[in-house]
């Protein structure tokens, strides 16, 4: 893609609002989800389900979208995502059954898929030098899509409407996904780059490295513990606390501009001083010491904390381990590499909710928490071995 110095700063925010307006749609129903409980009457194991399957969607989209923008472009891909996204928003709030609104989830799941589109195209357009900084602003995106989503989501909400009382929210999402749709349409050239590069790159078959195969496990096991945790947090701060989705959206409405903030300010800066390795360590042990210390908080102003801690450890670990992996992508596959990474950690986020849901209804609710500080405590010491993984990678073979 041209780095075009007067069209790629509104191409750049095009994308960067993509990013933001998906972590808002998700975002708004993470305080809802014990009021829609009720609203829906359902149990807490279904409550985990509605997670799930906005996963599933999200897992079989970013599976699609990265191959198909090698081919296609990323421009059209990106904006059948955002008019797929339109639908599954307004599907959400005039859903009148509990079925109904897990399919208009799905929908919105699979219009979600399109982060790895996104960081793919970041990919063509930047200098390597560049890169981690760029990948920092799209996770800082999706954080401030986790500010206002779940704030959004608390203050306009009125469980006591019913479903009703939740449809200002969806409606809202709705219309940021046109705006954004509007944007990229209007700034985002077209222009297939692989295709234009090298056909033969696209058609060759999809090679994955060890390290490659390595950072993808990583993100893998910090998504399935934070989706696990977030489905059953509601639920959890309810109960010892006696939090509404008020202190909810709140609570991850500080977390969310914490997380922005490091991610704007710190994590290339880190990176350039200490390295992407030690960055990906030192933020995933940050998280799972936030997740371990989330199973028995003193208070709730000690779980808004904790929550905080989580989210800057997500906020230096994942850009970085981005932008490790896009070292990892063949000529002409960055859609494909990017786009399998988030299709991976998609699919852990459909087993974690249903796993945490069942671990916090039938074996005791600290039990999500702990699981999901060992699942990133294992994601540690993959970071761990990367350099030496790439190191035997390589070196060439024996004669």
């Amino acid at each position: 893609m041209s780095n075009d110095t007067t069209r790629q700063p509104l191409t750049l925010l095009a994308l960067f609002m993509t990013v933001a307006i998906g972590a808002i749609g998700f975002g708004m129903a993470i305080p809802l989800l014990p009021s829609y409980a009720r609203a829906f009457q359902i149990d807490a194991w279904q409550v985990g389900l509605i997670f799930a399957v906005f996963s599933i969607g999200q897992a079989i989209g970013e599976a699609v979208w990265g191959r198909l923008s090698d081919k296609l472009g990323r421009k059209p891909v990106l904006l059948m995502t955002l008019g797929l996204g339109v639908v599954g928003y307004i599907g959400m709030a005039y859903a009148p059954t509990y079925a109904l609104c897990l399919i208009a989830r799905l929908m919105c799941g699979v219009a979600a898929g399109s982060t790895g589109v996104v960081q793919a195209l970041i990919i063509d357009m930047t200098p390597r030098e560049k890169l981690t900084g760029r990948l920092a602003i799209i996770s800082a995106c999706a954080s401030i899509g986790f500010v206002v989503g779940p704030a959004v989501g608390g203050l306009l909400a009125s469980p006591e409407d019913g479903l009703a009382g939740f449809r200002l929210c969806f409606l809202l999402s709705a219309a940021f996904s046109l705006a954004s749709f509007l944007i990229i349409a209007m700034a985002v050239p077209f222009v297939r780059k692989a295709v234009a590069d090298k056909q033969s790159a696209v058609d060759a078959p999809f090679r994955l490295s060890r390290a490659a195969l390595c950072l993808i496990l990583v993100g893998v096991g910090v998504m399935a513990a934070f989706a696990g945790v977030e489905s059953v947090f509601g639920l959890w701060t309810e109960r010892l606390f006696a939090w509404s989705p008020r202190e909810l959206g709140l609570a991850f409405a500080l977390a969310g501009c914490a997380g922005a903030g490091v991610q704007m300010l710190v994590t290339a800066r880190a990176v350039r001083r200490f390295g992407d390795r030690k960055v990906l360590v030192f933020g995933l042990s940050m998280t799972a010491l936030a997740l371990l210390g989330q199973a028995a908080p003193l208070s709730g102003g000690m779980m808004t904390g904790l929550i905080a801690l989580a989210s800057l450890g997500l906020a230096l670990s994942m850009p970085t381990a981005a932008s490790l992996l896009s070292k990892e992508a063949a000529p002409g596959q960055a859609g494909r590499l990017m786009g399998a990474n988030m299709a991976a950690a998609a699919a852990s986020r459909i087993l974690g909710p249903i796993i945490a849901g069942a671990m916090y209804a039938f074996v005791a609710p600290q039990v999500p928490f702990l699981m999901g500080a060992a699942m990133v405590g294992i994601s540690v010491l993959l970071a761990l071995g990367i350099d030496r993984i790439r190191t035997a990678d390589e070196a060439p073979a024996p004669t």
